[in-house]
C-alpha cells in the first residue's frame, strides 16, 4: 500500500493464500506463487524479476504451538538463506530489508537495559539466526542488507487472532475477554510507521545493522483492552483498585 502509490512496480511472493487483504491493489502487483523454501525457485524468480529493492517479510511460528520447529526453522533461517543466496546469484538488488523480531531478545528485554538478543523460543532462535546471516552476508560478501526488528505491530487487516482484533470482536459481542498475562508490558507500533520505517531503511546505505522499530513507550496488555473498550463504549470499571472491564476475566488463558 506505500509502495504502489509512488510509482514501485511491486512483485508479492506467497507460498499461497492470494491477496484477500490487498483487494483494492491487486490490479496494481504482480503476485507469484513460491515457498521461500525453494532455493532454486527463489533464486530463479530474482533473476526473472530483476528487483531493485527486496522486502522480506515470510515468516513461521508466530502461532504458538502449531508448526513444527522444524518448519519454522527451514521457513526463517533457510528462506533467509535462500533469499541472500538469490540476490548474491542475480547482482541487480540495491538494497534488501529483512524484517526480524523483538523475539530474538527473549528475556533480556526484561533483565537487561542494553537489549542483548537472549530468545526463549524456537521462533525467537530462528529469526536471531537469520539476522546473523543477513549480517555475515553484508559484512563478508558487501550485500546490500539490513535487518528491522518491529515491536509489537498493529492496524488495519491484522490477522483475527491477535490481541488487538480479539478484544474489539470481544467488546463489540459482548463476549468474555480472557487474558493471560494481562500486565505485560508492550512497545505498540502501528503497522504504517512500520512500512514507513522499512522503506526508509531500504535507501540507507545501513548495510549489515540491525534496527529496532518501536516507540520507546510500553502500555500493558490490559490498558490496551480498556482503551479499546472505553473508544467503543462499552463500560468498564476499577475493582478493589486493579483495573478491569465488564466481561473480562484476567485469570484464564488467551493473550
Amino acid at each position: 500500500r506505500r509502495l504502489v502509490p509512488h510509482g514501485e512496480t511491486v512483485v508479492i511472493v506467497q507460498p499461497g493464500c492470494g491477496l484477500q487483504r490487498l483487494d483494492s491493489l491487486q490490479k496494481d502487483v504482480r503476485f507469484c506463487v513460491v515457498d521461500v523454501r525453494d532455493e532454486v525457485k527463489v533464486r530463479e524468480l530474482i533473476k526473472d524479476v530483476q528487483p531493485t529493492r527486496i522486502f522480506h517479510l515470510a515468516a513461521a511460528g508466530m502461532i504458538r504451538g502449531q508448526e513444527p520447529p522444524e518448519d519454522v526453522m527451514m521457513v526463517n533461517v533457510g528462506g533467509a538463506y535462500n533469499v541472500l543466496a538469490g540476490m548474491l546469484a542475480t547482482g541487480s538488488v540495491e538494497a534488501a530489508v529483512f524484517v526480524g523480531s523483538w523475539y530474538e531478545y527473549g528475556h533480556a528485554l526484561a533483565e537487561h537495559a542494553v537489549r542483548v538478543p537472549r530468545p526463549a523460543s524456537v521462533y525467537g532462535v530462528s529469526k536471531l539466526a537469520a539476522t546473523l546471516l543477513v549480517q555475515a552476508f553484508a559484512s563478508k560478501l558487501s550485500l546490500p542488507a539490513v535487518v528491522l526488528r518491529p515491536f509489537q505491530v498493529y492496524g488495519p487487516t491484522e490477522l483475527p487472532h491477535r490481541l488487538i482484533p480479539h478484544i474489539v470482536r470481544c467488546a463489540k459481542s459482548g463476549a468474555p475477554l480472557e487474558l493471560n498475562t494481562p500486565q505485560a508490558r508492550r512497545d505498540w507500533i502501528y503497522v504504517e510507521d512500520v512500512a514507513a520505517a522499512l522503506d526508509v531503511a531500504s535507501v540507507s546505505s545501513c548495510w549489515g545493522k540491525v534496527m529496532d522499530i518501536g516507540t520507546g513507550v510500553t502500555t500493558t496488555v490490559a490498558d490496551v483492552a480498556a482503551m479499546v473498550f472505553e473508544l467503543m463504549g462499552v463500560p468498564w470499571c476499577d475493582v478493589d483498585g486493579v483495573l478491569g472491564l465488564w466481561g473480562i476475566n484476567f485469570n484464564q488463558a488467551g493473550e
